[in-house]
């Protein structure tokens, strides 16, 4: 929703499309590779990757004005 509301509906559609593709591709691959256990980890593992990303945690995220923002701000 955030690229949706900043840059454009196109750019937008794109990030949901490959979004949900992560996911689906996580969860098939978990299903091949482990079953329906690794599935289940591997997709809940795509969304905390998209809600909690990584980057942000380790060296802070930019908004969009371009400001550092050290996270988690309190």
């Amino acid at each position: 929703m955030n690229v949706l509301c900043n840059l454009s509906v196109t750019a937008g559609i794109t990030t949901f499309l490959w979004d949900t593709a992560k996911g689906y591709l996580l969860a098939v691959l978990g299903w091949k590779w482990g079953g329906m256990a690794l599935a289940v980890l591997m997709s809940l593992a795509a969304v905390a990757g998209h809600n909690w990303p990584l980057r942000e945690a380790l060296i802070g995220c930019i908004c969009h004005q371009g400001e550092e923002v050290i996270w988690p701000s309190k």
